[in-house]
């Protein structure tokens, strides 16, 4: 479970980065 956590917290900040390259 941790191991999601930590791809979901990744994930999240990627998006957030590039949210505003993202459409």
């Amino acid at each position: 479970m941790e191991n999601l956590g930590t791809k979901n917290e990744q994930a999240i900040a990627r998006i957030q980065r590039a949210g505003i390259m993202a459409p």
